[in-house]
């Protein structure tokens, strides 16, 4: 009979949730760690959290609950999840020897996570003690700390509120900008969700079928019709895009470069999250 597994995945900024890069990352480890097992996921737990209580972690108490009722082993993409060997120990102790299971600590026992946790932080306090007599080194010889933002600072006061209002303004734009191509993207994906169901079925888009996401006349024109409903809906979707004219050769030509473009970005995230 196989090993069934339930994971549970962490990240701890809303920044990381909303990207969903790290939660995928994990997910990613657990799915490569789990088939070398030669065992079955049959759940996965996720959360955002910041605080410092492990209590406050609730997907993760559900997790446990699930595994002990189940029987199954609860999988842990990395050992970082948590912050420190207490917490550690204290999820390994409840779940009982051979419950638990860290990708980057496969088949570990207690007093090899309590090592490794031990050293983790002894590597933490050196780095910081280093850190904190360059520092004073450097502030002995009379060198000046934090001197970009200060210049910054005094560079930024120096200004007239004209050119102040008008750097703020240029900032906004950009944030907007990005955030409304974001929204776009977004939206793009889920209209190739339902125009090609089996080719998109996973999660991930870099892991898409994207040779079976063809671009003949009629999927194109499914596509921009989708896309133009999405607009009638939130105008501030696709901002370059004119609908109008859906048949047009220029038209078509760029939503093929869109999805390949799109497909491309996928791809190098993929990459660049393995490394």
């Amino acid at each position: 009979m196989k090993k069934q597994f339930i994971s549970w995945r962490r990240v701890s900024t809303f920044k990381q949730n909303r990207s969903g890069l790290g939660l995928e990352a994990q997910k990613e480890i657990i799915r490569y760690f789990v088939e070398r097992e030669g065992g079955d996921l049959i759940a996965d737990y996720s959360e955002c959290y910041t605080g410092t209580e492990l209590s406050g972690c609730v997907e993760l108490r559900k997790a446990m609950e699930h595994c002990k009722k189940e029987g199954a082993i609860l999988v842990i993409a990395k050992s970082d999840r948590f912050r420190n060997t207490i917490e550690a120990l204290q999820v390994y102790e409840e779940m009982g020897d051979g419950n638990i299971m860290f990708c980057d600590l496969p088949h570990t026992d207690k007093f090899t996570l309590t090592l490794f946790f031990a050293l983790a932080e002894r590597e933490a306090l050196i780095v910081s003690i280093r850190t904190k007599q360059a520092l004073a080194a450097k502030k002995g010889r009379g060198e000046k700390l934090g001197g970009a933002a200060d210049k910054w600072r005094e560079s930024f006061e120096n200004k007239t509120q004209e050119q102040k209002d008008k750097e703020h303004m240029k900032k906004g734009k950009t944030r907007n900008s990005r955030h409304l191509e974001d929204r776009s993207v977004s939206a793009t994906f889920k209209v190739l969700r339902n125009v090609f169901p089996e080719a998109t079925k996973d999660e991930d888009p870099a892991m898409w079928a994207w040779a079976k996401i063809s671009c003949g006349y009629d999927n194109r024109m499914k596509i921009l019709s989708m896309m133009k409903d999405y607009k009638s809906i939130d105008p501030t979707l696709f901002p370059k895009w004119n609908f109008d004219d859906m048949e047009s050769n220029y038209t078509m030509h760029k939503l093929a470069s869109w999805i390949q473009s799109l497909r491309k970005s996928a791809i190098t995230r993929r990459e660049n999250e393995t490394k």
